[in-house]
């Protein structure tokens, strides 16, 4: 979230090494819009997953992404 400003910010498109999806800014706000939005965030029922791969097997997280094999996110981490 990006708070409400007059100025004009550029579009950047990203794309990753392996053609992730396009990140655009699409909303500004001002802190009274996120102070709403996120005021019943602790209610919702939120669930999350992760997969952690252990840094010496990124080539392995890096080809599940690319298959389509992950739902949620991958953590890479230091030592496992």
């Amino acid at each position: 979230m990006r708070g409400y400003s007059h100025e004009r910010y550029p579009c950047h498109s990203v794309r990753g090494p392996l053609g992730e999806r396009t990140i655009r800014s699409v909303a500004n706000l001002t802190r009274t819009d996120a102070e709403e939005f996120l005021e019943p965030a602790p209610r919702v029922p939120v669930k999350t997953r992760t997969i952690p791969y252990p840094l010496a097997n990124a080539n392995e997280a890096l080809e599940a992404l690319r298959e389509g094999r992950i739902e949620g996110a991958a953590v890479m981490v230091p030592h496992g």
